[in-house]
Protein backbone atom coordinates (compact mmCIF):
# COMPACT_ATOMS: atom_id res chain seq x y z
CA UNK A 1 0.00 0.00 0.00
CA UNK A 2 1.08 3.60 -0.52
CA UNK A 3 -0.39 7.06 -0.03
CA UNK A 4 -1.83 9.04 -2.95
CA UNK A 5 -2.48 12.74 -2.38
CA UNK A 6 -5.07 14.47 -4.50
CA UNK A 7 -5.37 17.88 -2.86
CA UNK A 8 -6.65 20.46 -5.36
CA UNK A 9 -6.40 18.19 -8.36
CA UNK A 10 -8.82 17.97 -11.24
CA UNK A 11 -9.55 15.11 -13.60
CA UNK A 12 -10.52 16.21 -17.09
CA UNK A 13 -11.99 14.30 -20.02
CA UNK A 14 -11.94 15.78 -23.49
CA UNK A 15 -13.96 14.63 -26.49
CA UNK A 16 -16.61 12.65 -24.59
CA UNK A 17 -20.38 12.89 -24.34
CA UNK A 18 -20.73 12.13 -20.62
CA UNK A 19 -18.84 10.86 -17.65
CA UNK A 20 -19.63 9.77 -14.12
CA UNK A 21 -18.21 7.90 -11.20
CA UNK A 22 -15.56 10.00 -9.46
CA UNK A 23 -16.47 9.05 -5.87
CA UNK A 24 -16.68 12.02 -3.54
CA UNK A 25 -16.43 14.64 -6.32
CA UNK A 26 -18.52 16.64 -8.73
CA UNK A 27 -18.30 17.41 -12.39
CA UNK A 28 -19.13 20.21 -14.78
CA UNK A 29 -19.19 20.47 -18.58
CA UNK A 30 -17.63 22.96 -20.91
CA UNK A 31 -18.03 22.08 -24.56
CA UNK A 32 -16.50 18.69 -25.11
CA UNK A 33 -14.73 18.70 -21.76
CA UNK A 34 -16.12 17.09 -18.58
CA UNK A 35 -14.25 18.07 -15.43
CA UNK A 36 -14.19 16.05 -12.22
CA UNK A 37 -13.04 17.89 -9.11
CA UNK A 38 -11.82 15.64 -6.30
CA UNK A 39 -12.38 16.49 -2.64
CA UNK A 40 -9.42 17.72 -0.64
CA UNK A 41 -7.63 15.02 1.31
CA UNK A 42 -5.60 11.93 0.82
CA UNK A 43 -6.21 8.22 0.78
CA UNK A 44 -4.22 5.02 1.07
CA UNK A 45 -4.48 2.89 -2.01
CA UNK A 46 -3.86 -0.85 -1.94
CA UNK A 47 -2.18 -2.37 -4.94
CA UNK A 48 -4.76 -3.28 -7.55
CA UNK A 49 -7.52 -1.15 -5.97
CA UNK A 50 -8.74 1.82 -8.08
CA UNK A 51 -8.74 5.39 -6.76
CA UNK A 52 -11.75 6.10 -8.92
CA UNK A 53 -13.64 4.54 -11.80
CA UNK A 54 -14.91 6.63 -14.73
CA UNK A 55 -17.52 5.78 -17.31
CA UNK A 56 -17.22 7.59 -20.62
CA UNK A 57 -18.38 7.35 -24.19
CA UNK A 58 -16.35 8.51 -27.18
CA UNK A 59 -18.08 11.27 -29.12
CA UNK A 60 -18.82 10.41 -32.73
CA UNK A 61 -17.50 13.73 -34.02
CA UNK A 62 -14.55 14.00 -31.66
CA UNK A 63 -11.49 15.38 -33.32
CA UNK A 64 -8.99 12.61 -33.29
CA UNK A 65 -8.76 11.35 -29.75
CA UNK A 66 -10.33 11.30 -26.33
CA UNK A 67 -7.92 12.33 -23.59
CA UNK A 68 -8.02 11.82 -19.80
CA UNK A 69 -5.72 14.35 -18.09
CA UNK A 70 -4.78 14.71 -14.42
CA UNK A 71 -3.84 18.32 -13.59
CA UNK A 72 -2.10 19.50 -10.41
CA UNK A 73 -3.47 22.85 -9.20
CA UNK A 74 -1.51 23.03 -5.95
CA UNK A 75 0.72 25.73 -7.32
CA UNK A 76 3.87 26.05 -9.34
CA UNK A 77 4.29 25.21 -13.01
CA UNK A 78 3.35 21.52 -12.90
CA UNK A 79 2.52 20.40 -16.43
CA UNK A 80 -0.74 18.71 -17.40
CA UNK A 81 -0.28 14.98 -17.18
CA UNK A 82 -2.04 12.97 -19.88
CA UNK A 83 -2.86 9.66 -18.21
CA UNK A 84 -4.85 8.09 -21.03
CA UNK A 85 -5.48 8.66 -24.70
CA UNK A 86 -8.29 6.83 -26.42
CA UNK A 87 -8.59 6.77 -30.22
CA UNK A 88 -11.95 7.72 -31.78
CA UNK A 89 -11.39 4.94 -34.26
CA UNK A 90 -12.11 2.35 -31.59
CA UNK A 91 -15.78 3.22 -31.92
CA UNK A 92 -18.70 4.77 -30.13
CA UNK A 93 -18.56 2.62 -26.98
CA UNK A 94 -18.75 2.87 -23.24
CA UNK A 95 -15.56 2.15 -21.33
CA UNK A 96 -14.47 1.82 -17.71
CA UNK A 97 -11.24 3.62 -16.88
CA UNK A 98 -9.69 2.90 -13.49
CA UNK A 99 -6.97 5.16 -12.13
CA UNK A 100 -5.01 2.86 -9.88
CA UNK A 101 -1.53 3.01 -8.32
CA UNK A 102 -0.39 5.65 -10.79
CA UNK A 103 -1.45 3.61 -13.83
CA UNK A 104 -4.59 3.41 -15.92
CA UNK A 105 -6.60 0.40 -17.04
CA UNK A 106 -9.24 0.72 -19.74
CA UNK A 107 -11.77 -1.86 -20.85
CA UNK A 108 -15.35 -2.23 -22.00
CA UNK A 109 -17.97 -2.46 -19.24
CA UNK A 110 -18.56 -6.12 -18.37
CA UNK A 111 -21.68 -7.85 -17.12
CA UNK A 112 -22.68 -7.42 -13.47
CA UNK A 113 -21.61 -10.47 -11.48
CA UNK A 114 -23.47 -12.48 -8.87
CA UNK A 115 -23.50 -11.53 -5.19
CA UNK A 116 -22.27 -14.54 -3.24
CA UNK A 117 -21.13 -15.46 0.25
CA UNK A 118 -23.86 -13.50 2.04
CA UNK A 119 -23.87 -13.94 5.83
CA UNK A 120 -25.93 -12.24 8.55
CA UNK A 121 -25.95 -12.50 12.33
CA UNK A 122 -28.61 -11.59 14.89
CA UNK A 123 -26.97 -8.19 15.54
CA UNK A 124 -27.86 -7.17 11.97
CA UNK A 125 -24.33 -7.30 10.51
CA UNK A 126 -24.49 -8.44 6.86
CA UNK A 127 -21.38 -9.31 4.80
CA UNK A 128 -20.85 -10.63 1.27
CA UNK A 129 -18.28 -11.23 -1.46
CA UNK A 130 -17.79 -8.43 -4.03
CA UNK A 131 -19.75 -8.77 -7.27
CA UNK A 132 -17.86 -8.25 -10.51
CA UNK A 133 -18.45 -4.79 -12.08
CA UNK A 134 -20.64 -3.68 -9.14
CA UNK A 135 -20.20 -0.02 -8.14
CA UNK A 136 -22.34 -0.07 -4.99
CA UNK A 137 -24.72 -2.25 -2.94
CA UNK A 138 -27.84 -2.06 -0.81
CA UNK A 139 -28.96 -4.52 1.87
CA UNK A 140 -32.68 -5.31 1.93
CA UNK A 141 -34.49 -6.77 4.95
CA UNK A 142 -37.93 -8.30 4.49
CA UNK A 143 -40.44 -7.74 7.33
CA UNK A 144 -43.95 -9.21 6.96
CA UNK A 145 -43.31 -9.70 3.22
CA UNK A 146 -42.37 -6.01 2.79
CA UNK A 147 -38.81 -5.30 1.50
CA UNK A 148 -37.01 -2.45 3.28
CA UNK A 149 -33.76 -1.31 1.63
CA UNK A 150 -30.89 0.19 3.61
CA UNK A 151 -28.46 2.90 2.54
CA UNK A 152 -26.01 2.72 -0.36
CA UNK A 153 -22.59 1.28 0.45
CA UNK A 154 -19.53 0.55 -1.66
CA UNK A 155 -18.04 -1.82 0.93
CA UNK A 156 -19.02 -5.47 1.24
CA UNK A 157 -20.57 -5.21 4.70
CA UNK A 158 -23.52 -3.36 6.20
CA UNK A 159 -24.92 -2.95 9.72
CA UNK A 160 -28.71 -2.82 9.93
CA UNK A 161 -29.86 0.19 11.94
CA UNK A 162 -32.50 -1.86 13.79
CA UNK A 163 -33.15 -5.56 14.25
CA UNK A 164 -36.73 -6.54 15.21
CA UNK A 165 -37.41 -9.33 17.72
CA UNK A 166 -38.30 -11.86 15.05
CA UNK A 167 -36.82 -14.13 12.39
CA UNK A 168 -36.62 -12.44 8.98
CA UNK A 169 -34.70 -12.73 5.65
CA UNK A 170 -32.22 -10.28 4.13
CA UNK A 171 -30.58 -10.09 0.73
CA UNK A 172 -27.99 -7.90 -1.02
CA UNK A 173 -28.63 -5.96 -4.23
CA UNK A 174 -25.61 -5.05 -6.42
CA UNK A 175 -25.74 -2.14 -8.91
CA UNK A 176 -23.51 -1.46 -11.91
CA UNK A 177 -22.76 1.90 -13.58
CA UNK A 178 -25.85 1.63 -15.76
CA UNK A 179 -28.13 1.04 -12.76
CA UNK A 180 -28.65 -2.62 -13.56
CA UNK A 181 -29.11 -4.82 -10.49
CA UNK A 182 -28.48 -8.36 -9.32
CA UNK A 183 -30.04 -9.73 -6.11
CA UNK A 184 -28.32 -12.28 -3.92
CA UNK A 185 -30.02 -15.28 -2.39
CA UNK A 186 -31.90 -14.55 0.84
CA UNK A 187 -30.37 -15.47 4.18
CA UNK A 188 -32.18 -15.56 7.54
CA UNK A 189 -31.54 -13.50 10.64
CA UNK A 190 -32.81 -15.39 13.67
CA UNK A 191 -33.69 -12.94 16.42
CA UNK A 192 -37.09 -14.00 17.72
CA UNK A 193 -37.56 -14.30 21.48
CA UNK A 194 -38.12 -17.95 22.39
CA UNK A 195 -41.74 -18.83 22.96
CA UNK A 196 -42.22 -20.67 26.23
CA UNK A 197 -44.04 -23.94 26.70
CA UNK A 198 -47.48 -24.10 28.31
CA UNK A 199 -47.33 -26.19 31.47
CA UNK A 200 -49.51 -27.23 34.44
CA UNK A 201 -52.66 -27.84 32.40
CA UNK A 202 -55.69 -28.85 34.46
CA UNK A 203 -59.33 -29.52 33.60
CA UNK A 204 -62.26 -29.55 36.02
CA UNK A 205 -65.51 -31.46 35.82
CA UNK A 206 -67.33 -28.53 34.17
CA UNK A 207 -64.90 -28.42 31.23
CA UNK A 208 -62.92 -25.43 32.53
CA UNK A 209 -59.30 -25.63 31.33
CA UNK A 210 -56.54 -23.68 33.14
CA UNK A 211 -52.77 -23.45 32.58
CA UNK A 212 -49.66 -21.44 33.48
CA UNK A 213 -48.71 -18.45 31.34
CA UNK A 214 -46.09 -19.26 28.68
CA UNK A 215 -43.08 -16.96 28.32
CA UNK A 216 -43.45 -14.38 25.48
CA UNK A 217 -46.92 -15.69 24.59
CA UNK A 218 -49.61 -13.14 23.73
CA UNK A 219 -52.52 -15.50 23.01
CA UNK A 220 -53.58 -19.13 23.18
CA UNK A 221 -55.96 -21.63 21.62
CA UNK A 222 -57.32 -24.71 23.39
CA UNK A 223 -57.90 -27.93 21.46
CA UNK A 224 -59.97 -30.84 22.73
CA UNK A 225 -59.77 -34.26 21.07
CA UNK A 226 -62.61 -36.74 21.67
CA UNK A 227 -63.18 -39.94 19.66
CA UNK A 228 -60.65 -38.74 17.07
CA UNK A 229 -62.43 -35.43 16.45
CA UNK A 230 -60.85 -32.09 17.35
CA UNK A 231 -62.49 -28.87 18.50
CA UNK A 232 -60.34 -25.75 18.86
CA UNK A 233 -61.29 -22.53 20.65
CA UNK A 234 -60.86 -19.05 19.29
CA UNK A 235 -57.76 -17.22 20.51
CA UNK A 236 -57.78 -15.93 24.07
CA UNK A 237 -55.37 -13.80 26.09
CA UNK A 238 -56.47 -15.50 29.32
CA UNK A 239 -54.88 -18.57 30.87
CA UNK A 240 -58.22 -20.36 31.18
CA UNK A 241 -60.99 -21.44 28.84
CA UNK A 242 -64.49 -22.85 29.43
CA UNK A 243 -65.80 -25.47 27.01
CA UNK A 244 -69.57 -25.26 26.63
CA UNK A 245 -70.04 -29.02 26.89
CA UNK A 246 -68.19 -31.94 28.47
CA UNK A 247 -67.77 -35.24 26.55
CA UNK A 248 -69.20 -38.39 28.10
CA UNK A 249 -65.87 -40.19 28.39
CA UNK A 250 -62.14 -39.69 28.42
CA UNK A 251 -60.65 -37.04 26.12
CA UNK A 252 -57.43 -35.07 25.48
CA UNK A 253 -56.57 -31.40 25.68
CA UNK A 254 -53.57 -29.40 24.47
CA UNK A 255 -52.76 -25.67 24.39
CA UNK A 256 -51.14 -23.75 21.52
CA UNK A 257 -49.34 -20.54 22.50
CA UNK A 258 -48.60 -17.71 20.02
CA UNK A 259 -46.13 -14.81 20.14
CA UNK A 260 -46.46 -11.34 18.56
CA UNK A 261 -45.25 -12.67 15.17
CA UNK A 262 -47.64 -15.64 15.19
CA UNK A 263 -44.91 -18.17 15.91
CA UNK A 264 -46.50 -21.01 17.84
CA UNK A 265 -45.66 -23.69 20.41
CA UNK A 266 -47.89 -26.68 21.06
CA UNK A 267 -48.00 -28.05 24.59
CA UNK A 268 -47.90 -31.68 25.63
CA UNK A 269 -51.22 -33.50 25.48
CA UNK A 270 -53.14 -33.58 28.77
CA UNK A 271 -55.36 -36.67 29.11
CA UNK A 272 -58.64 -36.04 30.92
CA UNK A 273 -59.99 -39.10 32.73
CA UNK A 274 -62.12 -39.68 35.78
CA UNK A 275 -58.87 -39.88 37.75
CA UNK A 276 -57.29 -36.64 36.45
CA UNK A 277 -60.30 -34.33 36.19
CA UNK A 278 -60.40 -31.67 38.89
CA UNK A 279 -63.81 -31.68 40.52
CA UNK A 280 -65.29 -28.34 41.48
CA UNK A 281 -67.57 -27.81 44.46
CA UNK A 282 -71.16 -26.78 43.78
CA UNK A 283 -71.88 -25.66 47.33
CA UNK A 284 -70.11 -24.72 50.57
CA UNK A 285 -71.17 -26.97 53.42
CA UNK A 286 -70.61 -27.27 57.18
CA UNK A 287 -70.61 -23.52 57.86
CA UNK A 288 -70.63 -22.74 61.61
CA UNK A 289 -70.18 -19.46 63.49
CA UNK A 290 -69.97 -18.85 67.25
CA UNK A 291 -70.43 -15.89 69.56
CA UNK A 292 -66.68 -15.68 70.07
CA UNK A 293 -66.26 -14.75 66.37
CA UNK A 294 -64.88 -18.11 65.21
CA UNK A 295 -66.12 -19.38 61.82
CA UNK A 296 -65.45 -22.82 60.28
CA UNK A 297 -66.66 -24.64 57.15
CA UNK A 298 -65.90 -27.68 55.00
CA UNK A 299 -63.23 -27.28 52.32
CA UNK A 300 -64.78 -26.59 48.90
CA UNK A 301 -63.30 -28.87 46.25
CA UNK A 302 -61.22 -26.94 43.73
CA UNK A 303 -61.27 -23.68 45.72
CA UNK A 304 -57.97 -21.78 45.97
CA UNK A 305 -59.02 -19.18 48.58
CA UNK A 306 -61.92 -17.95 50.71
CA UNK A 307 -63.35 -14.74 52.15
CA UNK A 308 -65.52 -14.59 55.30
CA UNK A 309 -68.16 -11.86 55.62
CA UNK A 310 -70.01 -10.69 58.74
CA UNK A 311 -73.31 -8.76 58.38
CA UNK A 312 -74.69 -6.70 61.24
CA UNK A 313 -77.68 -4.37 60.86
CA UNK A 314 -77.22 -4.38 57.08
CA UNK A 315 -73.55 -3.42 57.21
CA UNK A 316 -70.88 -5.87 56.00
CA UNK A 317 -67.24 -6.42 56.96
CA UNK A 318 -65.05 -9.05 55.31
CA UNK A 319 -61.74 -10.77 55.90
CA UNK A 320 -58.83 -10.80 53.49
CA UNK A 321 -58.67 -13.78 51.14
CA UNK A 322 -57.44 -16.79 53.11
CA UNK A 323 -56.54 -20.37 52.21
CA UNK A 324 -57.64 -22.02 55.48
CA UNK A 325 -61.22 -23.16 56.12
CA UNK A 326 -61.50 -21.27 59.41
CA UNK A 327 -61.42 -17.64 60.53
CA UNK A 328 -61.96 -15.66 63.73
CA UNK A 329 -63.33 -12.12 63.83
CA UNK A 330 -61.52 -9.93 66.37
CA UNK A 331 -64.74 -8.27 67.47
CA UNK A 332 -68.34 -9.40 67.35
CA UNK A 333 -71.42 -7.28 67.97
CA UNK A 334 -73.60 -7.87 71.01
CA UNK A 335 -76.66 -8.26 68.84
CA UNK A 336 -77.61 -10.85 66.27
CA UNK A 337 -75.46 -11.04 63.12
CA UNK A 338 -75.01 -13.23 60.03
CA UNK A 339 -71.96 -14.88 58.47
CA UNK A 340 -71.31 -16.30 54.99
CA UNK A 341 -68.26 -17.59 53.09
CA UNK A 342 -67.18 -16.92 49.47
CA UNK A 343 -64.95 -19.50 47.72
CA UNK A 344 -62.65 -18.44 44.83
CA UNK A 345 -61.48 -20.79 42.04
CA UNK A 346 -58.49 -20.69 39.64
CA UNK A 347 -60.74 -19.83 36.70
CA UNK A 348 -61.80 -16.65 38.53
CA UNK A 349 -65.29 -17.95 39.31
CA UNK A 350 -66.75 -17.79 42.82
CA UNK A 351 -69.16 -19.75 45.01
CA UNK A 352 -71.11 -18.15 47.88
CA UNK A 353 -72.41 -20.15 50.85
CA UNK A 354 -75.77 -19.81 52.55
CA UNK A 355 -75.82 -17.48 55.55
CA UNK A 356 -75.80 -18.66 59.14
CA UNK A 357 -77.20 -16.53 61.95
CA UNK A 358 -75.46 -16.00 65.24
CA UNK A 359 -78.02 -15.17 67.93
CA UNK A 360 -77.62 -12.29 70.34
CA UNK A 361 -76.01 -13.20 73.62
CA UNK A 362 -78.57 -13.85 76.34
CA UNK A 363 -77.95 -11.73 79.42
CA UNK A 364 -79.27 -12.17 83.00
CA UNK A 365 -80.78 -9.18 84.67
CA UNK A 366 -78.37 -7.54 87.08
CA UNK A 367 -78.68 -4.39 89.12
CA UNK A 368 -77.93 -1.49 86.86
CA UNK A 369 -74.65 0.23 87.54
CA UNK A 370 -74.20 3.97 87.38
CA UNK A 371 -73.67 5.09 83.78
CA UNK A 372 -70.00 5.43 82.83
CA UNK A 373 -69.84 8.80 81.13
CA UNK A 374 -66.45 7.86 79.66
CA UNK A 375 -67.57 4.56 78.04
CA UNK A 376 -67.15 4.66 74.29
CA UNK A 377 -69.08 1.54 73.25
CA UNK A 378 -68.73 -0.24 69.87
CA UNK A 379 -68.26 1.26 66.43
CA UNK A 380 -71.03 -0.22 64.27
CA UNK A 381 -72.92 0.37 61.06
CA UNK A 382 -69.78 0.83 58.97
CA UNK A 383 -70.47 1.15 55.26
CA UNK A 384 -68.69 2.07 52.02
CA UNK A 385 -70.52 3.70 49.10
CA UNK A 386 -69.74 3.36 45.37
CA UNK A 387 -67.36 6.36 45.53
CA UNK A 388 -65.27 4.71 48.26
CA UNK A 389 -66.51 6.97 51.09
CA UNK A 390 -66.36 5.20 54.48
CA UNK A 391 -69.06 6.10 57.03
CA UNK A 392 -69.88 4.80 60.51
CA UNK A 393 -72.25 5.38 63.44
CA UNK A 394 -70.92 8.01 65.84
CA UNK A 395 -70.25 7.19 69.49
CA UNK A 396 -71.70 9.30 72.26
CA UNK A 397 -68.49 9.98 74.15
CA UNK A 398 -66.10 10.09 71.19
CA UNK A 399 -64.34 13.40 70.59
CA UNK A 400 -62.54 12.37 67.42
CA UNK A 401 -61.81 9.38 65.13
CA UNK A 402 -59.01 8.03 62.96
CA UNK A 403 -59.15 5.63 60.02
CA UNK A 404 -56.25 3.17 59.50
CA UNK A 405 -55.79 1.92 55.92
CA UNK A 406 -53.71 -1.25 55.34
CA UNK A 407 -52.61 -2.15 51.79
CA UNK A 408 -49.78 -4.36 50.49
CA UNK A 409 -48.16 -4.55 53.93
CA UNK A 410 -48.17 -0.77 54.40
CA UNK A 411 -50.26 1.15 56.96
CA UNK A 412 -51.57 4.73 56.69
CA UNK A 413 -53.44 6.56 59.49
CA UNK A 414 -55.70 9.54 58.73
CA UNK A 415 -55.66 12.85 60.55
CA UNK A 416 -58.02 13.33 63.50
CA UNK A 417 -61.60 13.32 62.24
CA UNK A 418 -64.55 14.93 63.98
CA UNK A 419 -66.97 13.75 61.30
CA UNK A 420 -68.12 10.14 60.94
CA UNK A 421 -66.95 9.75 57.36
CA UNK A 422 -63.63 9.50 55.47
CA UNK A 423 -62.60 9.36 51.81
CA UNK A 424 -59.35 7.40 51.21
CA UNK A 425 -56.98 7.92 48.26
CA UNK A 426 -57.58 4.68 46.27
CA UNK A 427 -55.39 2.69 43.88
CA UNK A 428 -57.60 0.87 41.29
CA UNK A 429 -57.93 -2.94 41.40
CA UNK A 430 -56.43 -3.11 44.90
CA UNK A 431 -57.75 -4.71 48.10
CA UNK A 432 -57.61 -2.57 51.25
CA UNK A 433 -58.35 -3.28 54.92
CA UNK A 434 -59.50 -0.43 57.12
CA UNK A 435 -60.17 0.02 60.84
CA UNK A 436 -62.03 2.93 62.46
CA UNK A 437 -60.77 4.01 65.91
CA UNK A 438 -62.75 6.28 68.29
CA UNK A 439 -61.12 8.33 71.09
CA UNK A 440 -62.70 9.96 74.14
CA UNK A 441 -61.56 13.09 75.97
CA UNK A 442 -59.21 11.10 78.20
CA UNK A 443 -57.47 9.36 75.32
CA UNK A 444 -59.25 6.02 75.72
CA UNK A 445 -59.97 4.35 72.42
CA UNK A 446 -61.97 1.57 70.80
CA UNK A 447 -61.48 -0.02 67.37
CA UNK A 448 -63.92 -1.42 64.84
CA UNK A 449 -63.51 -4.84 63.25
CA UNK A 450 -61.23 -4.88 60.17
CA UNK A 451 -63.22 -4.22 57.00
CA UNK A 452 -62.23 -4.77 53.37
CA UNK A 453 -62.57 -2.49 50.35
CA UNK A 454 -61.76 -3.22 46.71
CA UNK A 455 -61.52 -0.23 44.36
CA UNK A 456 -62.40 -1.08 40.73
Amino acid sequence: SFNVSYDDTALELTGVTKGAGLKGGMYGRSGDTVMFMALKGSMTVTAGKPICTLKFKVKDDAQGICQIKLTDHTGGDSPVQVIHTHSKKEGNKYFNTSVSNGSVAVGEIGALGEVTGVTADNTGLVTWEPAENAVYYRVVKVIDDKPMAGGIVTETSYQLASVPDMDFPVYVTAYDVDGKIVNSEKVMIYNSKPLGKVENISVDSSGMVTWDEAENAVSYTVTRVFNGKSATSSRTKNTYYQFKSVPAGDYEVYITSYDVHDNLYVSDVYKVTSDTVIKKATEITGLKADRDGSVTWDEAEGAVSYKVTKVYKGNSSSSYKITDNSYTFLKVPEGEFEVYVTAFFADETTLVSDRVTVKAEEKTEEPSAPEDTNALGEINEISVDDNGTITWEGLKNAVYYTVTIKCNGEEKISNKLTETSYIPDPVPDTDYEFIVTAYDAEGNSVQSDPNEITFD
